[in-house]
């Protein structure tokens, strides 16, 4: 009777610990950074130079032109929906 209840609990035990060991995959997940700087001239009249540069998780980087915040009145909220579209985030 011992012998049948230590088989019984060292079947269990196996069992348990390897549907453990392979039945709870944590599920992979892959996190993918864009390093993004933004640099705007603050310029009266849209003649400053703003410039947008992206780097991507090689390490390549990507400089792109950015339409001036600023007009002769303000913030020139056209222009940020334009910079916006550049934005490499998908």
């Amino acid at each position: 009777m011992k012998t049948n209840i230590k088989i019984a609990v060292a079947t269990f035990c196996l069992s348990a610990g390897l549907f453990f060991a392979f039945g709870f995959k944590p599920a992979e997940s892959k996190t993918v950074y864009t390093q993004i700087t933004t640099v705007e001239s603050v310029v009266p009249g849209g003649l400053g130079r703003s410039r947008m540069i992206t780097t991507d998780p090689n390490g390549e980087y990507k400089e792109l032109d950015m339409e001036n915040f600023f007009s002769l009145v303000g913030i020139n909220f056209g222009n940020i929906r334009k910079t916006t579209k550049l934005l490499p985030i998908k």
